[in-house]
């Protein structure tokens, strides 16, 4: 029985929430709550699904996969669909996005919403009850046993392809960037040559290929899969793409251009990587040789007769290597930078972030997005399938373009495109 059905009946107090209620308040959040009820006069939603934007997850990806799926989910059952973004790691979800599409009706009072069983009237689903929404129930409802392993989760896909774009809008002081640096791009395209987006996960995120699980997949095997996409493209009757001389290449393929984006700064700079392109430059992760240039920290001398005492000085930490759970969360704290810096902290923090904190954090944030923006318009994917940011990038292709007509690569095992962590017996 629903819990409105409940009180209804009398089996439970009714509770009076002050949030559908009128207030003598006169906060700014109030203000909104008064408009709303003047837009929607006062209707509460019949059915509704709450997605809760908290995680000790630091990683955005994870959230983006979630949030998608939730999204869909709740368009495919005719629930409206709403965030909240009270307890979030990067901020407030505006900060990063447009506003996600209005529901023509307010959203239920918290007691209402339930995590399961599903059949709730308003479910909520964060990154804790997740396990309940999309668990062994959703997967056999929605995944086809019978199709190959790459065609299994196409409903699956498709319903995360309906969050992607009702969802995926960057805030207006990204969107201007990401639209001009799109119109580069397809000046590119409309000359014949094709743009293959390269996407190289690093940190503590690791293939799941078995000989490369606790290190990192070779950055010869992305050049190798792009060179084959080429190749398929501009001679597809040949065998692979050392069969091609360079003589015979023409310059529509010579001049095609790879798009390069990596959380470990270290990677633009690779030799085997050195033709590429960033994805974007508008905000950009930098290594420890960057910050030292930007902002050396200078060590007073001592003379031989005298010996100056000095508080010690926490060197300039980057993000070489990758993205790291650590790092992240020490981000604007001088306390938790120390101990992050050296691997000792991987939770989420406790007491709430900092202003500092959260604007550093969008920071990062940021850039990831507009990395996820412009990749996702190339012609071809090549990246690492364990990458949450890599099966993201297959949705924003398509299942048609990136699946069906392979211009998703993935570089890492044999594995097929999948919205779940597998359990290495996928």
């Amino acid at each position: 029985m629903d819990v409105q059905e409940a009180e209804e009946q009398g089996l439970l107090p009714v509770k009076q929430d002050d949030r559908t209620l009128p207030s003598q308040q006169t906060s700014d959040a109030e203000k909104r709550l008064k408009m709303e009820h003047l837009r929607t006069d006062g209707k509460i939603c019949e059915k509704s699904l709450t997605h809760v934007l908290e995680t000790t997850d630091a990683g955005i990806g994870k959230t983006l996969m979630s949030l998608w799926l939730s999204y869909g989910l709740a368009q495919k059952e005719g629930r409206a669909f709403f965030i909240d973004d009270s307890n979030w790691s990067y901020g407030k979800y505006t900060d990063l996005f447009k506003p996600p599409p209005t529901p023509s009706c307010l959203p239920a009072p918290p007691h209402h919403r339930l995590p399961c069983p599903h059949q709730a009237r308003h479910l909520l689903v964060s990154a804790a009850t997740s396990q309940w929404t999309f668990g062994e129930a959703f997967r056999e409802h929605f995944q086809d046993l019978g199709e190959p392993k790459s065609y299994q989760q196409k409903q699956v896909f498709g319903l995360i392809r309906v969050g992607y774009e009702a969802l995926f809008h960057l805030a207006p002081q990204d969107a201007a960037y990401a639209t001009n640096r799109l119109l580069e791009l397809e000046g590119i395209r409309l000359k014949g040559r094709q743009i293959v987006g390269v996407n190289v996960r690093r940190g503590n995120r690791h293939p799941w290929e078995y000989q490369y699980q606790d290190s990192y997949t070779p950055l010869e095997t992305y050049v190798d899969a792009v060179d084959a996409f080429l190749t398929q493209e501009f001679h597809p009757n040949a065998p692979n793409s050392s069969a091609v001389p360079q003589s015979e290449k023409s310059a529509e393929e010579l001049d095609s251009v790879t798009l390069l984006a990596s959380d470990d700064p270290d990677i633009y700079s690779t030799p085997e990587l050195t033709h590429s392109h960033r994805a974007q430059s508008h905000i950009s992760l930098a290594n420890k040789a960057a910050l030292d240039a930007a902002s050396p920290l200078t060590v007073p001398r001592s003379s031989d007769s005298e010996v100056i005492f000095k508080t010690f000085i926490e060197g300039n930490v980057g993000w070489e290597g990758g993205f790291f759970p650590s790092v992240f969360w020490g981000l604007g704290n001088a306390a938790a930078g120390s101990t992050a810096a050296r691997g000792l902290k991987n939770e989420r923090e406790d007491p709430p972030p900092s202003e500092l904190s959260l604007s550093l954090r969008g920071l990062v944030a940021r850039a990831y997005l507009l990395d996820l923006k412009i990749l996702g318009a190339s012609d071809a994917i090549v990246c690492g399938v364990s990458s949450i940011g890599c099966r993201l990038l297959a949705v924003m292709l398509g299942w048609q373009k990136g699946i069906v007509e392979g211009r998703w690569k993935n570089v890492d095992g044999g594995f097929g495109w999948t919205a779940f962590e597998i359990d290495k017996s996928f």
